[in-house]
């Protein structure tokens, strides 16, 4: 009997340190999970920090975007403010232009007349300085005419 008991002692022995040795592996995988979840907890906090990090910059870029897509816009409207200031100069110097042309062809045709006119001018002048002369020359012929003539009265009645 005590030869049962030894082994069956010795079986409770055998079947403790079994469990022992089992419990032990059981603590150490266990442990092992822990750490392993741990670590992926932190892993998930580092991904949340920089997903948060990445949401920020992404919203920062998204700002960015809308900034220079309203100065787009506005350049776009300016552009076209420009294009339509640019059509009305361009219909102002076309008028210009023509009136410029129409001032030339003018003033072509002002300097001729003119330029006839001073010829009359100076025509008229040689003609009226002829006539002077001619009338001094008159003058001078009535004069002599005159003192010939007073000449003779003078002399007649003597």
């Amino acid at each position: 009997m005590q030869y049962l008991y030894r082994v069956m002692h010795n079986d409770k022995s055998a079947v403790l340190k079994r469990f022992e040795k089992d419990n032990l592996e059981l603590q150490s995988k266990i442990q092992a999970y822990v750490n392993i979840e741990e670590r992926w907890g932190i892993e998930k906090s580092a991904l949340n920090n920089h997903i948060e990090l990445m949401t920020d910059s992404v919203q920062d870029m998204q700002r960015k975007v809308e900034s220079i897509e309203a100065d787009n816009r506005k350049m776009v409207q300016d552009s076209h403010a420009l294009k339509q200031s640019n059509a009305m100069l361009n219909e102002r110097l076309t008028i210009v232009m023509k009136r410029a042309a129409a001032s030339a062809e003018a003033n072509k045709v002002l300097t001729s007349r003119l330029g006839s006119v001073e010829k009359e001018r100076d025509a008229m002048r040689a003609i009226v300085e002829i006539e002077r002369q001619r009338a001094a020359d008159m003058m001078k012929v009535a004069e002599v005419a005159r003192i010939d003539a007073a000449t003779k009265d003078i002399h007649l009645q003597r």
